[in-house]
């Protein structure tokens, strides 16, 4: 789907891949503010 999107706008392939990476950290951000909050001991 990424690699799709990047083709039809004509992204050199380091582009792609920047892209790629950057929506990959976007979704694993949330993931690891939300693993450390389940670990967390509630009072």
């Amino acid at each position: 789907m990424i690699f799709h999107i990047a083709h039809l706008r004509n992204f050199p392939p380091a582009d792609a891949i920047t892209q790629t990476v950057l929506l990959t950290v976007l979704m694993l951000i949330p993931i690891a503010l939300l693993v450390p909050a389940r670990r967390l001991p509630r009072g």
